[in-house]
């Protein structure tokens, strides 16, 4: 009974271990940019793709104001 308590667990850490190393690997690259920036970095990192295919999904007016939202919020320049 005891050990069913536990079965959810994954095994071993690595998936852990590898997040934190991207996590790393970000603040040595830009060690002045913001924790936020570094979540950010990983989020689309992890789901670029699960992101593109919600992207194609809208139609062509939304994803460009879409794309000029994250360019606006990022502040690059149009």
């Amino acid at each position: 009974m005891e050990l069913t308590i536990s079965d959810f667990a994954p095994v071993t850490n690595l998936s852990c271990e590898h997040h934190f190393g991207d996590l790393d690997s970000s603040q040595k690259r830009q060690p002045n940019a913001s924790y936020h920036h570094h979540s950010s970095i990983q989020m689309i990192k992890r789901n670029r793709r699960q992101m593109m295919t919600w992207l194609g999904s809208k139609g062509p007016t939304e994803r460009s104001n879409l794309m000029k939202a994250g360019q606006h919020i990022r502040g690059a320049r149009p």
